[in-house]
């Protein structure tokens, strides 16, 4: 896809979420969010593929106004990375799934999700996930699922620190719903909050 057409694109997204935001009527509203959903997975492709770091950037910005979930994002990376060798691979955009224990976090994890994303990460949303895992980390958690992926992992882990965020990186074993949505575990990591963590 060319840039003038992921321009095109992220014009397109950006209106619906100014539409969605900002209708008068809510099945305008809710037309505009569907509208913008459907958009999800060609935005997730481009943000994590495209050829050039620019287009990536803009992509991703696009989908940060985009309601999408973990599944449909990880659907999208396995539809690019189907025909990707393993080296090639581990050149899409690492995605990062962050999660909370209490929606107070919710603004500090904002804070956090926006230095992660100028480093060239994509984090498509910050998730409520209280109580879903079983026990909360005392300290924050950034889990990767390949052993390779430490580096990446250090470096997530060093865009906390520098925000006085107490963290620790720990290797994950994926869950058989993560490699059911995307093999590409590589690329993928989650940052898990406790209540507590900060």
């Amino acid at each position: 896809m060319s840039r003038a057409n992921v321009q095109a694109l992220n014009d397109v997204a950006a209106t619906l979420a100014s539409q969605s935001a900002t209708a008068q009527k809510p099945e305008e509203q809710r037309q505009a969010q569907r509208q913008l959903q459907q958009l999800g997975p060609t935005l997730v492709s481009l943000a994590v593929s495209a050829p050039d770091a620019a287009t990536k950037a803009q992509a991703a910005s696009s989908l940060e106004k985009t309601p999408v979930d973990r599944t449909k994002v990880e659907q999208a990376v396995a539809n690019v990375t189907a025909n990707l060798s393993s080296d090639e691979q581990s050149t899409i955009t690492p995605r990062i799934y962050f999660r909370i224990d209490d929606e107070k976090q919710r603004s500090r994890a904002e804070e956090f999700k926006q230095a992660l994303i100028k480093e060239g990460n994509l984090v498509p949303g910050i998730e409520n996930a209280r109580g879903a895992s079983g026990a909360s980390p005392d300290k924050v958690e950034v889990r990767y699922f390949a052993p390779e992926s430490k580096t990446r992992a250090e470096s997530i882990l060093s865009v906390l620190k520098a925000k006085g965020v107490n963290a620790q990186i720990t290797l994950a074993g994926p869950s058989s719903n993560d490699l059911s949505n995307s093999p590409n575990v590589k690329t993928e990591f989650e940052i898990v909050a406790g209540k507590n963590s900060f």
